[in-house]
């Protein structure tokens, strides 16, 4: 068990998703850090409710005063809290975050300055909201108490971030997992061609001395390495610098020889130097911060930002920057001027997570460091053609054409800064719009806080105690609620001002199974879904109900630092099913059973036998599989260590233990078969030097020869493989009762169990006192000895085990706000996509619906990585066109055939030329054409729509052709 800076335990079961990010040690080293936010606008909370979740001690500040527009992103601010200071007033909801984390108020003001024998104590200040000349005085007093800094800003569609570490170490550039595999051969070489040459030199430089002679060796891998030169590899117990030759191959250069049949690679550390910000000040020419530097010396001239949307005072906005900076050639400046006073949700959001993630890397020494601005906008929201080619005379023709000054007008109101930004119609679009939210998990409850629209939301899942580390909605009281309606009241509570009675939870999921409840009627009156999922089965599903009703879709995903954003727009854009990653590698069977070679073939294993064991043990069975499967004493005896031999695990299931004395009785017999006598036999059959039918060594790698393990008392390992056996037996047969250490020593006097009904077991990978993840473990490293392959530390056990997805808020956050920057986009312009129909009737019964739109407003799909940090957007793909055989069309998936209502008979009568073989929808199967026509009879002459349900307004029919046509339209049938 870890400990954190006080010495208190590390609760691995809080933060094991964020464990699988940063690792044990970084977290450690980032609990022994402190951090200051000064100012609490709805950017620091932000920022500071990441931090806390992520176990980092803060303290913040900010004496200025709650005003009613500050609750539109201020989302722990209420109400009451107007008039009061910023700090004081979120506190208590932030140290609810997490208890685990101390949260304080710092007065660190003291005349205009901050008191540095304050600031010393802290490892990182982090100042939200100040303009740039403001944070370069900060930024001079940190350097002054050599602690890092980092700036950020968010004005109006604009944001603004800086970093400076000073000098910084990171351990871990890329925040990938080191990579690992089997050698298969090892030759030696002296070439003297271009690899060998730069092998050498390297191998001069890392050594800082010459050496005489140097060997050459070339190592082939089982898989691709994926290594890039100059990488550093562990090849048995040495450490080499490398040269790649191809995917297969390295060379290591070396005085010595190289032994070893695995490789793993070992994470070079990185040293950055960083410059003060009025140094990069004096560098940076990005557009946005020629903004931000313009708006702090309108700050320092007129002590305020710009009045919103005032003409007066945007025209001295655009002398102060024309002053420095040249005339402007866009819009760009006066549409900062005009709104740098608001703020928006979204954005926030992104510079939010993307803050916080910029601090857990000086905490934890981990991950690239931003190198040192990053600049965000989106005021493509506002003119879509903004970055076009278009003159500054066209722009401003369009712009006087296409603004209402009316529109702008506003009121100290808690939607002020939305008026100020996007106007009072765009407002009431947003307000009215209706979105539907499938699942309320990490992004879920980050979209429930960042949209103001009616939102229903659905989740068939419960809170779990993973979850608090990241879904910042729920708390430890409510664990084992369903998270959809926890979350809806938490919202609604928190941001009662903007979101009261604006969310309706369901506890269900979105599947065939509850298309009663979601069906297309309730479907229907969304604008929009959005998706929140954790898997592609849901996604897909819901992509294809978005397809048919023609509904846009908004799809998040994350893992670990990465996540990606994902529009599908009817008829503009590909689906979510258009494209699928490549399913994952699957394991050999022959491999996990007998020859494994990497510690994912151990855990593999360790499964199957968890499952044998706890799960599927079957009465009676004798198959050649199972019999395979355990490698046992051929003569049948019962000896002391292992009774029954190969029949052992059958043994357990028709003679299930009826004491605690039985159960370690099994787990010994149990430990003795799975890793000594099944290995003898595995050698008997295959000795070392057994050479195979071709002549070739049996043994050869990838394949290990595997050794004995004797039970030894006193190995820790061993001990924690009986006591879970043990006890996940006692679960099985005995109602738990608890065995323990004392248990493997005492002569127990117990009652017997009687009448005993086993119970299954599924394995559960979250509830760290189950035993499950504890044998596991055990089994899998204990497998691992047996073919000498490197153990694994039990949170890579558990993740690999529970297939479970590491996960940090930060990333949420960024991925939420890019996704509903794009649902705004959406909302703002649905209705001027342009659309042109082009219909084709036959026989005034099958039309042919076929809408193509062409739209100026361009969606982005977006890529993130914040180890690195890097964020992209591409435009959206549009639709393939495909060629559908039986139509003699082309179409695209947003294409339809409709049919209006009729019977079979009459449907079938519509294809003359061809021949109908099978009709269904759902589960329903509504014609055979191999049935006679008794079978069919049933639906044979009932109109269609008969067969669904009352409130559908039409059915999508499966229909097979004798025609063969690989791609084919949806078929519609309307009432």
């Amino acid at each position: 068990m870890q400990t954190d800076a006080t010495g208190s335990s590390i609760n691995e079961s809080l933060y094991s998703r964020q464990l699988l990010v940063l690792g044990p040690k970084a977290h450690v080293k980032m609990m022994q850090s402190k951090v200051l936010i000064v100012g609490m606008s709805g950017l620091g909370q932000e920022i500071a409710k990441n931090l806390i979740l992520a176990g980092i001690r803060t303290d913040i500040y900010d004496n200025s005063l709650v005003r009613m527009n500050d609750l539109n992103t201020g989302f722990y601010f209420q109400s009451q809290n107007v008039g009061q200071r910023k700090d004081e007033s979120v506190l208590n909801a932030l140290k609810e975050l997490n208890t685990y984390v101390h949260v304080g108020i710092c007065d660190i003001m003291e005349n205009e300055g901050m008191r540095e024998d304050v600031l010393k104590n802290y490892t990182l200040l982090v100042q939200v909201d100040a303009d740039l000349r403001k944070q370069e005085r900060a930024n001079e007093a940190t350097r002054r108490c050599n602690i890092g800094f980092i700036g950020c800003m968010q004005k109006g569609l604009a944001g603004c971030v800086f970093n400076d570490f000073i000098h910084f170490t990171t351990r871990d550039v890329n925040g990938e997992s080191p990579k690992l595999g089997s050698v298969t051969n090892i030759s030696y070489e002296r070439k003297d061609d271009e690899y060998t040459e730069d092998l050498i030199e390297q191998h001069r430089r890392d050594k800082k001395q010459k050496t005489e002679e140097h060997n050459v060796y070339t190592l082939r891998t089982v898989d691709r390495h994926n290594f890039e030169s100059r990488d550093r590899v562990k090849v048995g117990d040495s450490v080499f610098s490398i040269t790649v030759i191809n995917p297969f191959e390295f060379q290591i250069c070396t005085t010595g020889t190289v032994e070893g049949d695995t490789y793993e690679e070992i994470k070079k550390t990185k040293v950055f130097e960083f410059k003060s910000l009025a140094e990069c000040g004096k560098e940076e020419n990005d557009d946005i911060f020629k903004l931000f530097y313009t708006h702090a010396l309108f700050r320092d001239e007129h002590g305020r930002d710009p009045f919103p949307r005032d003409e007066s005072d945007r025209e001295k906005f655009l002398e102060i920057y024309e002053k420095n900076y040249g005339k402007a050639s866009s819009e760009l400046p006066g549409l900062f001027a005009e709104t740098c006073a608001a703020a928006f949700m979204p954005i926030v959001s992104i510079l939010g997570g993307y803050v916080a993630q910029e601090a857990l890397k000086l905490c934890s020494e981990r991950f690239m460091p931003l190198l040192q601005f990053y600049f965000f906008n989106s005021y493509d929201l506002l003119l879509p053609d903004l970055f076009s080619d278009k003159t500054e005379e066209e722009s401003n023709k369009d712009k006087n054409k296409n603004v209402d000054l009316d529109d702008y007008k506003h009121e100290d109101s808690k939607f002020r800064d939305l008026v100020v930004l996007f106007g009072n119609r765009k407002l009431d679009q947003i307000l009215n719009a209706k979105i539907f939210l499938v699942g309320a998990g990490a992004i879920g409850c980050e979209h429930l806080k960042n949209l103001i629209s009616d939102v229903t939301v659905t989740d068939m899942d419960t809170i779990e105690e993973s979850n608090l580390n990241r879904q910042f909605l729920f708390r430890k009281k409510d664990i084992s609620d369903f998270k959809s309606a926890v979350a809806a009241n938490v919202i609604c509570q928190m941001r009662e001002e903007t979101r009261k009675d604006k969310i309706v939870p369901y506890t269900l999921a979105v599947n065939s199974n509850t298309e009663n409840i979601f069906n297309d009627c309730f479907l229907s009156k969304f604008d929009l879904f959005a998706l929140a999922l954790d898997n592609a089965e849901a996604r897909q599903y819901m992509d294809g109900r978005a397809v048919i009703l023609k509904k846009p879709l908004f799809d998040g995903g994350t893992l670990g630092t990465k996540g990606n954003a994902q529009c599908v727009i009817p008829y503009l854009t590909e689906s979510y099913s258009s494209s699928r990653d490549p399913p994952e590698k699957e394991i050999p069977l022959c491999t996990v059973r007998n020859f494994p070679h990497l510690i994912e073939h151990c855990i593999e294993w360790a499964l199957t036998q968890f499952q044998t064991l706890f799960t599927e043990v079957k009465q009676n069975n004798n198959s050649d599989e199972s019999r395979s499967a355990n490698v046992v004493d051929e003569s049948g005896a019962k000896s002391d260590e292992v009774k029954l031999g190969e029949n052992l695990l059958e043994y357990i299931g028709q003679n299930p233990p009826c004491s605690k004395k039985e159960c370690i009785k099994y787990a010994v017999e149990l430990f003795v078969c799975f890793f000594k006598t099944n290995i003898q036999k595995l050698k008997e059959l295959f000795p070392e030097d057994h050479i195979t039918e071709e002549g070739l060594r049996f043994w050869e790698p990838p394949k290990r020869v595997p050794t004995e393990i004797e039970l030894s008392e006193g190995d820790e390992l061993h001990l924690l493989f009986l006591l879970s056996c043990s006890n996940l037996l006692s679960t099985c047969y005995l109602d738990g009762r608890k065995v323990t250490k004392d248990d493997f020593c005492d002569d127990m006097d117990e009652e017997p169990c009687d009448n005993i009904q086993k119970k299954k077991i599924i394995f559960e990978k979250d509830d760290d006192r189950n035993w499950h993840v504890d044998f596991v473990y055990a089994a899998s490293n204990l497998r691992a000895q047996n073919y000498k392959i490197k153990n694994a530390e039990r949170l890579d056990v558990k993740r690999i085990a529970g297939k479970i997805i590491p996960a940090i808020a930060t990333t949420t956050a960024v991925v939420s706000g890019l996704i509903c920057i794009e649902m705004y986009r959406y909302l703002f312009n649905k209705d001027k996509l342009s659309e042109s129909h082009e219909n084709e009737v036959k026989e005034d019964e099958l039309q042919f619906i076929q809408i193509r739109r062409k739209s100026e407003i361009i969606f982005k799909n977006s890529f993130i990585n914040l180890a690195l940090p890097f964020i992209a957007h591409s435009e959206t793909l549009p639709p393939i066109e495909f060629e559908c055989k039986l139509f003699n069309k082309k179409f695209n998936l947003w294409d339809q055939l409709e049919v209006k209502d009729c019977t079979i008979e009459q449907f079938i009568q519509m294809f003359a030329d061809v021949t109908v073989e099978m009709i269904s929808h759902g589960n329903k199967l509504l014609y055979c054409s191999f049935y006679d026509m008794e079978k069919n009879e049933r639906y044979y002459r009932k109109n269609i729509m008969s067969t669904a349900d009352e409130n559908c307004d039409f059915v999508v029919l499966d229909v097979l052709f004798d025609v063969e046509c690989d791609h084919c339209m949806n078929i519609i049938v309307k009432r």
